[in-house]
């Protein structure tokens, strides 16, 4: 009981009587009724801007850091405890620019306003008060000046400009020299240095600035008979069920609730000298309160432990958590991936002692970073095994914490290249019909000019001019098929090997694979190509896109039994970007699939005729294999005076 005494008569009781004050006065708070259209506005969530004057202490001002604060925001703050709507103060210089937004209708509300007509053709003044005060003249007190009459003639009074209180005064001594400031505080500094005679100001402004502001050379001059009552305002085009609901808050505002709040800024408590039996039963109340919130948050503290352990341990991903570098954590799958027993082991690692040490400058820049997309590097399981991994990583709060998610790619890449061969194996398929095709005329062309050759020599009319005709007609067609087979032996070979090749000579050489299957299905291929294009890339998974797009077109083309078939091909240079662009006229891509054809598995025809991988082997190609970009469309255009509409691929390469 000593010990409680001591900390009674002790300066910490004195705050906690004030939290006493306040949280009696809040638990009995009148609960305010509303109107289901009240009810359904409050719903909506929908926050109320507001302007408020940033320098009119005690009342309201913008504090350091840009916070409104005083008597008027803490009853706003009460307002919205017991309407359950939300205020959104909005910053401004001084009042004339916060006057200006709320007469535009660019704030929903004045904070605290007395009513004039003026501001009554735009706003709606609620009908409760929010705060009453009066009004005074503030003076330097060695001025020995009797303002006690009402002649002010040649008297400079300070006024703050576009306040309401500065127009009643101009009213009420029209023969006075006024000068208007923007701002409280530029006032009570003007008088201070004798550039004004008078102040006109609220009494608790007064009050507030010459005893804790430290303006100690100023003194109240006379006391103005006229009361400002304070109201808030609210834009005429906001709905009315807003001021209702506002006027209704200020009604269910208690005088104990008022004055709490006004003795916070302007008074300190008043604590009885005896034992108070009343206010001891409050502080044990509030400290039993004190320790249940406290229990309570230890329990749900626990169970979310719980939870996020649960969590951390079924994810397919193994997590790990890195501060300063070296392992803290990690969960069940992050051991079985990496082929340890105990968490212990992992411990202490580094993520550089779990990665192959080619791929060390890879990570050390993925480490540099806040957050990282998902990338791809080899690590290490415990036996000293490879495997790769996809990877991604955040720093937690500050940079000694990093939570890493990382998952096995290993069957992933081993079925990749699987479906890859399998791709290839299907292409080359497809490419040995072409060349059969294409070989049949060069063949004929052989047999001709050698059986030619044969029987005019049996016969004795060989003439030297026919028999050169002839064999340089063997010898080219023999050329063509030698070509041929160098196309498609590069083709098969597969080699990932980064050269600098001629753009025209590469779609040449595509073309020679597939031009069987463009004769045999009758298509018109239109080619617009540059010639000096140069790239430095693969030439090989270059021409593979260009098949796989153009068996997608030919399929089309006969799909929707076009008769006349065209296939183009464009190549140029845009914004140092190669562009190449190949479209058909087979009627375009439905636009309900247009967003899916890249997808892996996508595929619109019959099993039997595609798997579903040919155009997102493309898109792989060209995004990660050569650093590009490519876009599928539809797209309307004339040629020979006849309009079609076909799907465009345009793939865009660095030069």
């Amino acid at each position: 009981m000593y010990l409680l005494f001591l900390f009674y008569k002790g300066y910490i009781i004195k705050n906690i009587v004030l939290i006493l004050i306040l949280l009696n006065v809040l638990f009995a708070s009148e609960q305010i009724k509303l109107t289901t259209k009240e009810q359904n506005w409050i719903n909506k969530h929908i926050p109320i801007t507001y302007v408020y004057d940033i320098d009119w202490a005690p009342f309201e001002w913008k504090n350091q850091v840009n916070r409104h604060t005083g008597i008027i925001a803490d009853i706003l703050k009460l307002i919205e405890k017991k309407a359950h709507i939300t205020f959104k103060a909005i910053n401004t210089n001084n009042w004339a620019e916060a006057v200006s937004l709320a007469k535009h209708h660019k704030v929903d509300m004045y904070s605290a306003i007395p009513l004039d007509k003026s501001r009554a053709k735009y706003m709606n003044f609620t009908v409760n008060d929010i705060f009453t005060y009066n009004a005074c003249f503030v003076k330097n007190k060695f001025d020995k000046k009797n303002y006690s009459k009402n002649n002010f003639s040649n008297v400079k009074i300070a006024i703050v400009k576009s306040s309401s209180l500065g127009n009643f005064i101009k009213k009420k001594y029209p023969n006075a020299i006024f000068v208007e400031v923007n701002k409280t505080g530029d006032g009570f500094k003007q008088l201070e240095e004798g550039k004004v005679d008078l102040f006109g100001i609220n009494s608790a402004t007064a009050e507030f600035m010459i005893n804790k502001k430290g303006y100690n050379s100023l003194i109240i001059a006379k006391k103005l008979n006229f009361t400002f009552r304070l109201k808030i305002a609210i834009s005429k085009q906001m709905p009315k069920e807003v001021l209702s609901i506002i006027d209704k808050a200020l009604q269910s505002i208690n005088q104990n609730e008022i004055d709490a709040i006004y003795n916070k800024w302007m008074e300190p408590v008043v604590v009885k000298k005896e034992l108070d039996v009343k206010l001891i039963f409050y502080i044990v109340v509030f400290i039993i309160i004190l320790v249940l919130i406290f229990l309570y948050k230890q329990y749900l503290m626990k169970k979310s432990m719980e939870e996020f352990e649960q969590l951390f341990n079924s994810t397919m991903e193994a997590i790990m958590l890195f501060e300063y570098g070296s392992c803290i954590d990690a969960n069940q799958v992050a051991l079985n991936m990496f082929g340890y027993s105990t968490k212990d082991e992992l411990l202490g690692l580094s993520p550089f002692d779990l990665t192959v040490k080619e791929f060390h400058t890879v990570l050390q820049q993925q480490l540099s970073l806040e957050n990282t997309t998902p990338y791809e590097i080899k690590v290490l399981r415990k036996d000293g095994r490879v495997f790769d991994a996809l990877i991604q990583g955040t720093n937690l709060k500050n940079r000694n914490l990093r939570l890493a998610c990382i998952l096995d790619i290993s069957n992933i890449k081993r079925q990749e290249q699987i479906i890859s061969e399998q791709s290839k194996l299907a292409a080359m398929g497809e490419m040995i019909g072409n060349i059969a095709h294409q070989w049949r005329q060069p063949l004929s062309v052989i047999s001709t000019a050698s059986t030619s050759i044969i029987v005019q020599k049996e016969y004795g009319t060989l003439e030297d001019e026919r028999l050169i005709y002839s064999c340089n007609a063997i010898n080219d067609n023999a050329q063509y098929l030698s070509k041929t087979i160098d196309d498609f032996k590069n083709f098969i070979k597969g080699d990932r090997k980064k050269e600098l090749f001629n753009l025209k000579d590469n779609i040449d050489s595509f073309i020679r694979l597939v031009d069987g299957s463009i004769k045999s299905n009758n298509i018109n291929l239109i080619l617009d190509l540059q010639e000096d294009i140069q790239l430095n890339g693969y030439s090989n998974e270059l021409k593979q896109c260009y098949i796989n797009i153009f068996n997608n077109a030919k399929d089309a083309l006969n799909e929707n039994n076009i008769e006349l078939k065209y296939i183009f091909i464009k190549t140029f240079i845009k914004n140092h970007k190669v562009i190449i662009q190949i479209k058909d006229n087979a009627g375009g891509i439905p636009t309900n699939i247009l967003s899916k054809i890249f997808e892996p598995y996508f595929t619109t025809k019959h099993q039997s005729r595609g798997t579903g991988l040919g155009l997102n082997m493309t898109y792989n190609l060209i995004v990660e294999g050569m650093n590009g970009s490519i876009i599928a469309s539809n797209e309307k255009y004339i040629y020979n005076d006849i309009e079609y509409t076909g799907a465009l691929f345009t793939i865009s390469l660095s030069m």
